[in-house]
């Protein structure tokens, strides 16, 4: 299995949630920290993927992408990025090896963008 490309992931605030939502591929979660919401971004991006394997297409070939205002949020001049290594580390479960394989190679591009 290919490596996920790089993505970009913008994270706000969304009243008393966090959001992350995927730029390549409409994806997005919510939680309460946005700690949480890479975290279940990371769940998301995997069971999709697993998804598409088990009805046998391309991962995320069929996955629009996201809604460009949220590509207008993302290039922000007051967008802050995140440290790769805190986006690596954010805790995803018991990881198995297919996470392993999906994530090894995994350079997400995460911006805290201004509140919606």
């Amino acid at each position: 299995m290919s490596a996920i490309p790089s993505l970009n992931v913008l994270i706000f605030s969304d009243g008393d949630l966090t959001v992350a939502q995927c730029l390549e591929y409409d994806i997005a979660v919510q939680a309460r920290t946005w700690l949480d919401a890479i975290s279940a971004f990371k769940l998301a991006i995997i069971e999709q993927v697993q998804l598409d394997i088990e009805v046998g297409k391309q991962p995320l070939s069929d996955t629009p992408a996201a809604p460009h205002m949220y590509t207008e949020k993302f290039n922000d001049e007051h967008a802050v990025p995140i440290d790769a290594q805190t986006v690596q580390e954010a805790p995803i479960g018991s990881p198995d090896e297919l996470v392993a394989r999906l994530f090894r190679d995994l350079k997400s591009k995460m911006y805290v963008g201004c509140p919606a």
